[in-house]
């Protein structure tokens, strides 16, 4: 899957997709409800979470370079080796 400059805002459900391993470069994530999702390995670089809520959410290696979590609920979320330029 790639979802290169999607506009995916307010989106939820995604718990249960798990995209592990998937480019989603610069799309807009904001005001989603994500809680819980696997983002592991994911190209993510330049996605917008602002205002998402992504408790729980795993980002563990994931390329993270250039996001925006401004306002994001990011309690539990896990960002082991993460790339967070």
């Amino acid at each position: 899957v790639e979802l290169t400059d999607a506009d995916l805002s307010r989106a939820t459900g995604w718990e249960k997709n798990n995209p592990i391993g998937q480019t989603i470069t610069g799309a807009v994530l904001g005001e989603g409800d994500f809680s819980g999702t696997n983002f592991c390995a994911n190209d993510m670089r330049a996605c917008n979470f602002s205002y998402s809520n992504l408790t729980r959410c795993q980002f563990t290696l994931a390329n993270l370079t250039k996001a925006r979590f401004i306002g994001a609920d990011l309690k539990n979320a896990t960002f082991e080796g993460a790339k967070l330029i």
